[in-house]
């Protein structure tokens, strides 16, 4: 093995993925922000901020599905 050989990058997809679930976590943590700010329940905040998460991860990985047929 050459010492001068390029090292090898990881699968584009999983940087994707990566940024998804971070684009996710960001935007569950300011619907919680949100609804403890609007005074809502412990119940209500972790429901909500979960639900966020769901969706934006959902919408996101719908997202990189239609990149990835249309590449």
């Amino acid at each position: 093995m050459s010492t001068n050989s390029a090292p090898q990058v990881p699968n584009r997809s999983v940087y994707s993925i990566t940024i998804v679930i971070l684009v996710s976590l960001v935007a569950s943590l300011g619907a919680a922000l949100l609804m403890m700010a609007l005074g809502d329940t412990p119940r209500g905040i972790l429901g909500s901020s979960g639900l966020v998460f769901i969706g934006v991860f959902g919408a996101g990985m719908k997202v990189l599905d239609h990149t990835k047929q249309n590449a």
